[in-house]
Parts: C-alpha cells; sequence; structure tokens
C-alpha cells in the first residue's frame, strides 16, 4: 500500500474538514430558519382532524346552527402529534384531541382531493355554499399530507386585499390556534406553521400593465386561489409557481362565482376540456349549514329574479339585453365536424349559386376601418338531417390602425397558409363580402374593392342593385335577426357554430366576445358606441356581411335551390 507523505496529508484532511464544515454550516442554517419560524409554538402539536361528513336528516341526531337536523355518513382523520422541534419534524404519535370539522358530501370530495383526481379542482357555487370553508379545510389536508418535513409553503390567492381578508378570517374560525401565526412582514404574509412550512397570501391585482406580476418569484407546493374567476390574466403565473411540488404534483382549488366574461368562460372550459381540471359544484340549496328559509328570504329581498339566480344559484346567465341573444356556448361552440357518411364539405356548391364560380372554398366577411378592421372566415358543410347549409367560423383577423392594404395582405397570407387557398390562379379561390358601398362618413368607398382586387382577393359588397351598379344597404337590426335565426331558429334548429379546438378555446375569441358581450342600450338600440376601447361590433359585422346575400330573409329561394343542388 503506498503511503501519502505527510505534507499532502495534511492537506487532504484540511480540505475535507472545509467540506464538512460547509455542510454542517448547511444544516445548521436551515433548523435555523425553521427554528426562528417555529419559534413560540410547543414541541408537541396536535395536528389531527376529525372530518365529519353529514346528510341532511330530519330524525337526525345533530341540530346545525342553521336549526336542519343532520346525521354523520362517515369519518375522515389524518394528521396526529406533531414534533415541531425535530430536525425535520413529524408525525409522532395519533391524535389525542382532533379538530372536529364537518361538512356537506358535496364538499367531501373537495377537502379530501385524492391522487385520483385531477390536480385542479374548479368549484363553481353561489354565496353561502361553503366554497371558503372547504378551501381553508383543503388547505389543512395539504398541509399534513404535502407540507410536514419538507418546509414547504403553500400559496392562496385572491383579485383583492378584502378577498384574503375573508379567506384569513375562516382560516381563524376553523384552524386551532396551536397551529399556526399570521404574520405580515415586507417579504411574506400569510400563516406561518408550527412545523415551518407557510402559506403565503397574496393579492393578484396588478397596480399597472407596466408592473410584473404580483406572483412571480415564489415557489409553492400547492395553491388555493379564491374568486378565480378574476384572477384569468395571472392564470399561468399561478400555474408556473408549483416547481416545489412534492413529487411533482401541483394540487390546486380554484373557487368562482358566476361572470359573464368571455375569457373567463375560454379558461374555465379549457381547463376542464384538457383534463388537468375538474369542475365540482357546491349548491346552496343542497347545504345542511344553511337555513331552510335561506333561499326564500334571499329571493324576495333580490333587486331582480336574474341577479338571485346569478348570486345564489350561481347560474350562468347573459346580460338580459344582450344583442346576440340565442348565442350559446355549450352548443354553438363546437369543433368542425370529420367528414364521412352525411358529413360532407360544400362551401364551392353553395358560393357557386351565388357567384357562378366552382372553386370558391373559403368565404370570408370583411368589415373595413382603418383604426379597426375585422376579416372572418367561413366554410359550409352538409350535416345528416339538416337539408340546409350548415356554417362554421373557421377564423379570424382584426388589425388595428392598419390600412386597408396591409390588411389584405395579412388575410392573404392567413389563408394560405391555414386552407391552402388563393395559392394559383387554377386553385381553389376565398371569396370575401365586404360592408356594402356608400357616400356616408363611415361607409368604404370603391377603393376598398380595388385594393382587395389588386392584392388577390375576389371581392364583392355584400348587398347591391340587382344590376349590380350603386350603393346597396343592410338594415342593422335586419342583420343581426339574421345572426341569431342561423344561431338558433324557432324550431330549435342551430345552422351557425364556431369552430373551436380540443380545449374549447374558439378560433375566433372576438367574435365570441362580440356574442356574448354586445348590449342594446336604454332605448333598445343596437351597435351605438363605436369608440374604439368600447366597440366589439367589428367580427360580427363582417360575419353579417359574409352570409347576408345567401341567408338573408329573401334569399329563400336561393337556398331552396342550393338544398336541391346539396341532393
Amino acid at each position: 500500500m503506498t503511503r501519502l507523505p505527510a505534507v499532502a496529508l495534511a492537506v487532504l484532511v484540511a480540505v475535507g474538514g472545509c467540506v464538512l464544515t460547509e455542510e454542517s454550516l448547511a444544516i445548521k442554517k436551515i433548523a435555523r430558519n425553521v427554528n426562528e419560524r417555529v419559534y413560540g409554538f410547543d414541541r408537541l402539536v396536535d395536528v389531527g382532524v376529525e372530518l365529519n361528513v353529514i346528510r341532511l336528516d330530519r330524525l337526525g341526531p345533530i341540530t346545525l346552527e342553521s336549526g336542519r337536523r343532520v346525521s354523520v355518513l362517515r369519518t375522515h382523520r389524518w394528521g396526529g402529534i406533531l414534533d415541531t422541534k425535530a430536525t425535520t419534524p413529524g408525525i409522532v404519535g395519533i391524535s389525542k384531541a382532533p379538530r372536529k370539522w364537518m361538512c356537506s358530501e358535496a364538499q367531501e370530495s373537495i377537502i379530501l382531493h385524492s391522487d385520483a383526481d385531477p390536480l385542479g379542482q374548479l368549484v363553481l357555487s353561489g354565496e353561502g355554499a361553503g366554497k371558503t370553508t372547504a378551501l381553508a379545510m383543503w388547505h389543512h389536508r395539504r398541509w399534513v399530507i404535502d407540507g410536514i418535513g419538507h418546509f414547504r409553503e403553500g400559496g392562496q390567492t385572491a383579485p383583492v386585499l378584502k378577498r384574503l381578508g375573508l379567506v384569513k378570517q375562516e382560516f381563524l374560525n376553523l384552524w386551532d390556534a396551536r397551529w399556526c401565526h399570521y404574520v405580515a412582514r415586507d417579504d411574506f404574509e400569510g400563516f406561518e406553521l408550527c412545523d415551518g412550512s407557510r402559506i403565503r397570501f397574496q393579492h393578484t391585482h396588478r397596480q399597472s400593465q407596466a408592473a410584473g406580476s404580483p406572483i412571480q418569484g415564489f415557489n409553492w407546493s400547492w395553491a388555493g386561489r379564491d374568486e378565480m374567476q378574476d384572477q384569468v390574466d395571472v392564470h399561468l403565473d399561478i400555474e408556473s409557481r408549483g416547481r416545489a411540488a412534492k413529487g411533482g404534483k401541483y394540487k390546486q382549488l380554484g373557487t368562482a362565482t358566476a361572470k359573464d366574461d368571455p375569457e373567463w368562460k375560454t379558461l374555465r372550459d379549457g381547463l376542464i376540456a384538457g383534463g388537468q381540471w375538474i369542475r365540482r359544484e357546491l349548491r346552496v340549496a343542497d347545504s345542511p349549514f344553511v337555513a331552510a328559509n335561506f333561499l326564500e328570504i334571499k329571493r324576495k329581498s333580490a333587486i331582480t329574479d336574474r341577479e338571485f339566480r346569478r348570486r345564489y344559484l350561481a347560474e350562468d346567465l347573459a346580460p338580459e339585453s344582450r344583442l346576440y341573444f340565442n348565442w350559446d356556448r355549450e352548443t354553438n361552440l363546437r369543433p368542425v365536424p370529420l367528414l364521412g357518411p352525411g358529413i360532407t364539405h360544400i362551401t364551392s356548391l353553395v358560393l357557386s349559386r351565388k357567384t357562378g364560380a366552382s372553386n370558391q372554398a373559403l368565404l370570408i366577411g370583411h368589415d373595413p376601418g382603418t383604426a379597426k378592421a375585422a376579416s372572418v372566415l367561413l366554410q359550409a358543410y352538409k350535416l345528416p338531417n339538416e337539408p340546409e347549409p350548415v356554417w362554421w367560423v373557421r377564423g379570424e383577423l382584426i388589425t388595428l390602425h392598419a390600412t386597408t392594404e396591409q390588411h389584405g395582405l395579412d388575410l392573404l397570407a392567413l389563408i394560405r397558409k391555414r386552407f391552402a387557398v388563393n395559392l394559383r390562379p387554377d386553385l381553389e379561390q376565398a371569396h370575401v363580402r365586404a360592408q356594402p358601398i356608400g357616400q356616408a362618413e363611415d361607409k368604404p368607398d370603391l377603393d376598398l374593392y380595388r385594393i382587395f382586387k389588386r392584392v388577390g382577393l375576389d371581392t364583392k359588397a355584400a348587398q347591391y342593385k340587382k344590376d349590380g351598379t350603386g350603393t346597396g344597404h343592410i338594415k342593422k337590426d335586419s342583420r343581426i335577426g339574421m345572426i341569431n335565426r342561423l344561431l338558433c331558429d324557432a324550431a330549435g334548429r342551430r345552422r351557425l357554430f364556431i369552430d373551436c379546438d380540443e380545449q374549447r378555446r374558439p378560433c375566433a375569441p372576438r367574435l365570441v366576445e362580440a356574442f356574448e358581450t354586445m348590449e342594446r342600450d336604454e332605448r333598445g338600440r343596437a351597435e351605438v358606441d363605436k369608440r374604439l376601447d368600447y366597440d366589439k361590433s367589428d367580427p360580427a359585422d363582417a360575419l353579417g356581411y359574409a352570409l347576408w346575400p345567401w341567408e338573408k330573409e329573401s334569399a329563400a329561394g336561393l337556398r331552396a335551390d342550393i338544398t336541391k343542388g346539396i341532393g
């Protein structure tokens, strides 16, 4: 065996001693930080919980504060005696005096959040249904199962500080004071837990567009979101916070109430359709914790029936004066059907009956403008048991402060890439129908048609005189009425849909926004406010111009001819 020189051995021992010292310092630093956070807590803390699932029972042995009688269906237990001062805090014994909670059957699955469930839960409910209570209980289970012994941090968000205050109060009502302290410092606000774990409370309101996201920079193992419908703009930021999740399983619980907002509905539907979130509902009417006459009292005191249904029954109600009242996201937003028996693409056939050209495979509606211009792309299909064409919106193009030429070039690039039309004159083409020309300042002149033709787009007015000359006129309410009839007619037939992807994200989000937000004014007038920041009408107008020649009331003969051609 070769022996090391004494000097070399001394150097090796010195280096080794340095490595050991750095490791021990790191361990001591972690222990010191944890000890600072658990200072003031007992060494042994009972963090056990007994959750009793209850059901309404008029002969039940338990009478709640609501006056309702209930019986216990089953009991769940978790937690135990926690050694808070150990180097690695952990459960060291069975709970002697667990905190006793009760929940409804609907709250049960929310609180337990089984590993077999998706990582995200979206809880939709009206006011008073118990979603905040379930949220506070869920946090405790996440802490005990995912946090203890790992010094992890959970997150709890709300759109504004006031909502965070309500969540905080629910924690204080339910959690044992020996489990946690609420602190508010410059670097942290929330609950510091007796094992060194934390639950950070953070509002998501952004003071300005220039300011960064208030959620950035945190590493969370789990996250709760209160009033999630008002946190759409920070959704991806919260999703990105789960880097510290145990085993990579970043569980989230978002609570939400009804809100008639297109961006929220698109996010909500996309989360569920994507399979990473599960939708759950809490109904006030089913809650044993609410007095039997609660809803009756609230119905009488509500300003309107609609407000009552939205606030307490969580119904997704459109504005009473909504312009496109026959739009229904659940039915009119659906993917283009796969071609097969009884389902064929008939755009060329439909357009040829009006234009005489047999190679037009895409219909485009165009609403011009220098501040804002919109084009909507459509195709027609034959469906089983439907004699008339069924239209699908396949996309949209919105430009701001662009010339007519630039919009035309952008449109041409879009349709070539997505639909392979207008590649060569002898191949399939797009056909454009635009707002009729006129003498008024808000009407286009012939330059629009000349420019689109120069760019390479076959364009005609949506309405013109029978001899093809002069100006045409389309009554605003007639155009809107036509769209509503196509969305759903008196017989319940729907012949107008918007394409979407597998996560139900619409291919024409601005058109969906127009359908879901546009209203008549107090005098019943449509599309009155034309200010740039408020006017949502452009894509809906473009859609109307596209369909008007084929679907207006006076085109019944043309549609009959098309039906014969479809055979």
